[in-house]
């Protein structure tokens, strides 16, 4: 899931990176009780809305492969705020395998910044 990003996108990256981290930030607990507080729309709002903002913001930068996983998280979500999904172990472990693969990800991208890993065109592929 490789994304080529420019040099002179880079602020604009670094933003995504940050806004992300703060999504991801107690995500996985917010997950975790939504498995005993699946009726709590609330919480479900709070879940759906940061993963909203992680795919607004990665379709913003142009990582189609977040956008896309993003958007599967928020059908999930939605299907159980919709009362079409059940909350159980599978689904609850499932979602938390995709916030690992995020946050993975994300911290990837943060570390591949620091190093600035440049190819010969002047990118840095994230």
């Amino acid at each position: 899931m490789l994304s080529k990003i420019y040099i002179e996108d880079i602020d604009v990256v670094k933003v995504f990176i940050n806004e992300c981290m703060e999504c991801l930030q107690g995500f996985e607990k917010e997950v975790l009780k939504l498995e005993v507080r699946s009726e709590d729309m609330n919480l479900l709002s709070q879940i759906l809305e940061k993963v909203k903002r992680i795919k607004r913001e990665s379709s913003f930068v142009g990582i189609s492969g977040i956008v896309r996983l993003s958007h599967e998280i928020e059908v999930i979500l939605e299907a159980i705020r919709d009362k079409k999904a059940t909350v159980d172990t599978g689904l609850i472990d499932n979602l938390l395998s995709c916030i690992d693969f995020l946050d993975a990800y994300i911290k990837g991208m943060h570390e591949k910044l620091k190093e600035y890993a440049l190819d010969d065109e002047n990118g840095l592929y994230l």
